[in-house]
């Protein structure tokens, strides 16, 4: 179970979390965005099996990615 989320801060960190859009500190940065703490922590608690069945940890979101003849990877 997670903990509770502090009330986010814009004035000690001005650039939101790309996730929850909260101010909080930014952990770690992702091609995409960066993601403060508690995203960060949600997002490792989640994981998926591939087509192949390897448990992969993903995101937190559902990616798919094809291939080139359109199956996915």
């Amino acid at each position: 179970m997670s903990r509770p989320r502090r009330p986010g801060d814009p004035v000690r960190w001005p650039v939101p979390c790309g996730r929850c859009n909260q101010h909080h500190e930014i952990v770690v940065y992702w091609p995409d965005t960066g993601v403060c703490g508690y995203c960060y922590q949600q997002a490792k608690r989640s994981c998926g099996r591939c087509d192949c069945g390897h448990e992969v940890y993903s995101r937190g979101e559902l990616t798919v990615v094809l291939r080139a003849d359109g199956a996915p990877v």
